[in-house]
């Protein structure tokens, strides 16, 4: 009985820790962040920032989640912004696909085991970015040796400097669904483990 009573209990913590293991060890994708950064008021115009989101895959295994062509390829598979101005309000907001279309070439380098943005170099190198519309809309880029500026080339009144560009991966968000296909398998395992301890038992009690 004894016996009986510790194998029940050790199957009840194993149910317990597989479920909640299996939610909050396992990311839904290691690559996908935020982004944001907020400027200086470097011009006194106002402190402009940016938010938004960027996925993507290294399909070249080389550590560093590369947008835009200028390295050969693209890796990133999503990149949504939304520039802003502490005096005018929202300003622009650009996908992957507005992004890539733009002038100047779409830049940008994540190094995935530092979790930094590279932007110590200039904005068309592989240590710098190039991220906005640099002819009738706004821009964010930057220039070794001077940082990060921003330009409103809409109409020049929010430009802004400094700053650093920061992302930050995505918490896991647990889904409904396979919370209740998870716990569903566990019950029905559970329940065949039942099953299978009443046919031992009666099988014990013929014999």
């Amino acid at each position: 009985m004894l016996f009986n009573n510790l194998r029940d209990r050790f199957f009840q913590l194993s149910l317990l820790t597989f479920v909640m293991g299996f939610g909050v060890s396992h990311p839904a994708n290691a690559l996908d962040f935020n982004l944001t950064w907020t400027g200086t008021d470097a011009f006194g115009a106002g402190t402009s920032s940016l938010t938004g989101t960027f996925s993507g895959v290294d399909l070249d295994s080389d550590g560093v989640l590369e947008g835009g062509n200028l390295s050969g390829g693209n890796e990133v598979t999503a990149f949504d912004i939304t520039f802003s101005n502490t005096n005018e309000g929202t300003l622009a907001t650009y996908n992957l696909s507005q992004l890539l279309s733009f002038n100047p070439s779409f830049n940008f380098n994540y190094d995935i085991a530092s979790g930094n943005v590279l932007q110590s170099g200039n904005a068309n190198s592989s240590t710098g970015f190039a991220i906005g519309d640099g002819d009738l809309g706004y821009l964010l880029d930057t220039t070794a040796g001077s940082g990060i500026s921003f330009t409103d080339f809409n109409n020049f009144t929010a430009n802004d400097q400094f700053g650093t560009l920061s992302a930050t991966a995505v918490p896991f968000e647990f889904s409904p669904m396979l919370s209740l296909g998870i716990l569903g398998a566990a019950f029905a395992i559970r329940k065949r483990y039942r099953q299978e301890q009443v046919k031992t038992k009666a099988m014990s009690q013929i014999e």
